[in-house]
């Protein structure tokens, strides 16, 4: 085992240490991804997603190559671990992962945008904080236009 000294980036999280504790971003890692994904020319988007749209199945064209969606969506998957704000969208559109159509691309390319406006936020882990765990749950009953399942959301 080797010490390399302090962690600045690992697996592509930054972590920048100061007085008030850890910040832990992605910034350069959701930048190289806008770049591979032709989305670096794009007008940047405050909203992330509109509160009246419905996924489904059966809206819009079935994509030709479904694997250019499935690894934007793994690579969004990947950047909630320090947006938790993107976690809803990205995983209700994980739903589409098989048969994804050009709706559903819009929608992730969407999300990219939204990046554009704010590639620098992350998580701050303060060093002097009064650590107090506390969980919200909410449900809501047979939501979902696919499964006609409920939906079920917890934060910590």
């Amino acid at each position: 085992m080797k010490d390399l000294g302090p962690v600045n980036y690992f697996l592509g999280l930054e972590i920048d240490r100061s007085e008030a504790g850890f910040f832990v971003s992605q910034r350069k890692y959701v930048q190289d991804m806008i770049k591979e994904f032709g989305m670096s020319n794009t007008t940047p988007l405050k909203l992330l997603m509109h509160a009246h749209v419905t996924l489904t199945l059966d809206k819009g064209n079935l994509l030709a190559d479904p694997s250019i969606y499935q690894k934007l969506l793994a690579k969004l998957i990947y950047v909630t671990i320090t947006r938790p704000n993107l976690s809803f969208p990205v995983h209700n559109l994980a739903q589409f992962m098989q048969k994804p159509t050009n709706v559903h691309m819009q929608a992730a390319k969407r999300i990219l945008r939204y990046h554009l406006n704010n590639p620098k936020h992350g998580i701050l882990l303060a060093s002097s904080s009064a650590a107090q765990l506390t969980t919200y749950c909410d449900s809501d009953w047979a939501t979902c236009p696919v499964t006609r399942r409920s939906t079920s959301g917890y934060c910590v």
